[in-house]
């Protein structure tokens, strides 16, 4: 099972590329955003502490010859939990495959879309206020594979901000069991949680405040009622938009974070392949770039691949200070309200989608931070 993942994988990385150029969603003007300067500890740590997950009902670790993602683990910095790793179900249907300790675990339950499957199938991992994690997905992808790779939240203890909804959404906290739909900032870092409904069309939910908006537009995939991958759309003048088949029935904002002007990082720009280019100027999502504070990674900016160019699925190389030591797959936006695998190797990054026309249209890198010694 695990050499069949393998093998696809390097297969498509060596085939030529087939795609266009358009985003799936409205293109917004970009705004700045202004914040003041974040204060930050004087000497930051270099790496992350990380610990093995115990894994249960039959849940095995997805690392092997083969396959060089890490074991399924979880560290906390500076508040933040970050997981990595990737697992698979070999025996039973039991979805429990660990138990976070407390220091790990939120404060509500959390939806966390994922990468799963051979072929860039979205899944879901739960994380609940006891620390238990499930993976599942409705065709049962997540058995096959499941990646907790950059995966991030804020640990329990934050101080959470509700956001003003808008247009008749409301808070699905009470239907359930999340969150009300909130935001807290740290150091420049926004972090989005809870759950929203309507009963309406609209797709404009809420507003952010000035502390709290992205430096470009983001595109970010999130799961939607019945495991589904949705996409939320948040703009530098602080508009959240909400899209896909179930957003209206749920829509979960865990997972998402990006930073703000006000994280004073140093970006700099990704060196792109042959044939890739950035859709900064079609969708006002800045350049595809990476920036590094301490032991954490942040990746932003969105590119699309030009058909007339002779190239593949590789997209660029990542610089060393930015690799992390293992494989990272996690699941990212692609155009039109679609998910594709982005594959960092840990040096070529690679995306993958099905068809593969939709990542090579747009693929969007926000939202996306793992630390160096993944």
């Amino acid at each position: 099972m695990r050499h069949l993942r393998f093998i696809r994988t390097r297969s498509v990385i060596a085939a030529a590329a087939t795609a266009g150029l358009v985003c799936g969603l409205t293109a917004t003007t970009a705004v700045a955003a202004t914040a003041k300067k974040a204060m930050l500890p004087t000497v930051l740590p270099t790496t992350v502490t990380w610990h093995k997950l115990t894994l249960l009902n039959g849940w095995h670790t997805g690392r092997g010859p083969f396959v060089l993602v890490s074991d399924p683990s979880y560290a906390v910095s500076g508040g933040i939990v970050y997981l990595d790793g990737g697992l698979y179900q070999a025996a039973g249907t039991n979805t429990e495959f660990a138990i976070l300790p407390a220091g790990a675990r939120p404060a509500h339950k959390e939806y966390l879309t994922v990468y799963s499957g051979f072929s860039e199938t979205p899944g879901t991992v739960e994380i609940r206020p006891n620390g238990v994690m499930t993976a599942s997905s409705p065709s049962g992808s997540t058995r096959q594979d499941t990646s907790l790779a950059a995966l991030s939240y804020p640990a329990a203890g934050a101080t959470w901000t509700n956001l003003s909804l808008v247009n008749g959404w409301h808070s699905g906290a009470t239907a359930f069991g999340t969150g009300n739909p909130a935001v807290t900032v740290r150091s420049g870092i926004v972090y989005l949680a809870g759950s929203l409904f309507t009963h309406g069309t609209v797709t404009l939910a809420a507003h952010l405040g000035t502390n709290a908006r992205p430096r470009s537009v983001v595109y970010i995939s999130v799961y939607e009622h019945g495991g589904l991958a949705g996409a939320v759309k948040i703009t530098p003048s602080g508009s959240i938009y909400v899209h896909g088949l179930n957003a209206a029935t749920q829509t979960a904002l865990d997972g998402i974070s990006y930073p703000t002007n006000a994280a004073n990082l140093s970006w700099h720009l990704l060196p792109l392949s042959t044939g890739w280019s950035s859709s900064q100027s079609a969708w006002q999502t800045g350049d595809p770039e990476y920036a590094i504070r301490g032991p954490i990674v942040y990746l932003a900016g969105s590119m699309n691949f030009d058909t007339a160019s002779t190239g593949n699925a590789t997209f660029t190389s990542v610089p060393t200070a930015a690799q992390a030591i293992n494989e990272l797959d996690r699941q990212v936006y692609t155009f039109g309200v679609t998910t594709g695998e982005l594959i960092l190797e840990p040096a070529p990054a690679v995306v993958l989608s099905t068809p593969m026309s939709n990542g090579q249209q747009f693929t969007s890198l926000a939202g996306i931070a793992y630390p160096r010694n993944s």
